[in-house]
């Protein structure tokens, strides 16, 4: 396995407590990010990727928008 800059990374698996539900899993990865206020806050999500492809630099950018009901 490798890391985002190509360097090799030792992967090894990490044991899930058997009574791990995957709801606690998504409850501690909100709480690990700003929890759960952090996140309902978040209107917009802008991604901006740039590669170099056979000479040319392609750039790509998604947006997405909270729709307001």
């Amino acid at each position: 396995m490798y890391d985002l800059y190509g360097n090799k990374i030792d992967d090894k698996p990490v044991a899930i407590p058997a009574n791990m539900t995957a709801t606690q899993i998504i409850q501690k990865h909100i709480q690990a990010t700003g929890g759960e206020k952090a996140w309902k806050a978040v209107n917009d999500m802008t991604s901006s990727y740039t590669t170099d492809m056979q000479g040319m630099t392609l750039t790509i950018k998604t947006v997405k928008k909270h729709r307001i009901k």
